[in-house]
């Protein structure tokens, strides 16, 4: 033959003898969201239906069942409970009231890997980074060169 397997697929001769299944792992999924093909496999069996996993698992590729992504649990700010120094996220209020951290890794021409621990006091960077916003002329236009010019004349 030398034909792939993904040009001939076979096709059912009575698909709506699925369907009671179908609506029967739709009910078990809705009731029980997180559970998977094999699990849900194992509900129907519970449930009275005999059905192999083959055909529940083809079943369950047809109708693009999935099980949903987890839900990431939000992180709580201070205000609602916690201790003051918890690990929560800060607003900098003033100079040295928060710092920030971040690992840097790269790699050399020779092949070695300088590790650098980068500690940012946040209030500064955000003073610095406007104030050299302000010099190159990103607000209004004008930056050091031309106000010098300016005021000389």
């Amino acid at each position: 033959m030398k034909q792939p397997r993904s040009t001939q697929r076979y096709k059912l001769k009575q698909p709506e003898k699925d369907r009671p299944l179908i609506e029967a792992m739709r009910e078990v999924v809705d009731a029980r969201p997180r559970l998977g093909c094999d699990r849900v496999h194992s509900e129907l069996l519970k449930l009275g239906w005999s059905a192999g996993f083959g055909r529940v698992h083809r079943l369950w590729k047809q109708e693009s069942m999935q099980v949903p992504k987890k839900q990431r649990k939000r992180r709580r700010l201070q205000g609602s409970g916690g201790s003051h120094n918890s690990c929560v996220r800060h607003k900098a209020m003033r100079r040295n009231h928060v710092w920030s951290y971040d690992f840097v890794t790269d790699r050399t021409e020779d092949g070695r890997q300088p590790k650098l621990l980068v500690v940012l006091e946040v209030v500064s960077v955000k003073l610095r980074t406007f104030i050299e916003a302000i010099s190159e002329g990103w607000f209004g236009g004008l930056g050091r060169s031309e106000r010098s010019e300016r005021r000389a004349n």
